[in-house]
């Protein structure tokens, strides 16, 4: 069974939902489902605004049941029927309700010219006129919701698009973040200067490594640091130099990962 196809805005902004919810499994998420819906509305939305479509019988009959569409529809083509025909309304002023003119002549209270055979010809050129009106501004209608819907479908498609990046923004916000004194501890509790190649080292070369890592001086940071680390009793200037005092909380944080 294929996804529901809606030509009307209404109908689309009300049952896109549950459509989606019925295909569900047909589509990765409703990114996906929206996606979809936009290419079909797109394709027909080329077909039916070229300008040499000719709407059939059965879309004729389709389409102008869409909400609204009669009544307007009505109103554009005795619009066009006096437009294209004055020499045999000569009584129509300028401003005057067409629609109310056109009553009166149904009426009778107004004559037509008395060439009546000229009338007759005009009548069908009237009605194959009134047919590609009615065939131009159907499409028009038609369009123009297929327009709307477009623009919905690309509405919802920035809300997904807004909400995930919030939610990425979200997560990086709330990653951890470790100061260079806790990483140098996280280095010590994870082992890495018993490490084989570590120890086959100098400190002074092992000091330059991590502070390559830590983009962190060798000897200010690094050296001073691992003092207070590798001693059973810190005491060297423990208030600037305290990455001895993560050993603990990094301790946690890796059993805590495991």
């Amino acid at each position: 069974m294929e996804v529901p196809f809606y030509y009307e805005f209404k109908e689309f902004e009300k049952e896109y939902i549950f459509n989606f919810e019925r295909f569900r499994d047909t589509f990765f998420d409703l990114e996906d489902y929206l996606r979809h819906q936009y290419e079909r509305v797109d394709k027909e939305y080329e077909r039916i605004s070229n300008e040499n479509y000719i709407l059939t019988d059965k879309e004729k009959q389709q389409f102008g049941k869409m909400e609204g569409f009669v009544e307007v529809a009505t109103q554009k083509m005795v619009s066009d029927i006096l437009d294209y025909c004055p020499e045999y309304f000569p009584d129509y002023k300028k401003g005057e309700s067409k629609q109310d003119y056109l009553l009166k002549v149904r009426l009778g209270l107004i004559k037509l010219s008395s060439e009546e055979k000229h009338v007759e010809e005009k009548e069908e050129e009237r009605r194959t006129l009134n047919d590609k009106v009615f065939n131009a501004f159907l499409k028009e209608v038609i369009c123009l919701n297929l327009d709307e819907i477009v623009n919905f479908i690309l509405s919802k498609l920035l809300e997904i698009k807004n909400l995930k990046e919030l939610s990425t923004n979200t997560k990086q916000q709330t990653k951890r973040k470790l100061s260079n004194p806790k990483k140098l501890a996280l280095l010590s509790e994870l082992g890495i200067f018993d490490l084989p190649t570590m120890k086959n080292l100098s400190d002074d070369s092992q000091n330059e490594i991590i502070g390559l890592l830590l983009d962190a001086d060798k000897t200010e940071f690094v050296y001073k640091n691992r003092l207070n680390i590798n001693s059973k009793d810190p005491s060297y200037q423990i208030d600037k130099y305290g990455a001895y005092k993560y050993l603990d909380e990094m301790k946690r944080l890796i059993s805590d990962d495991q």
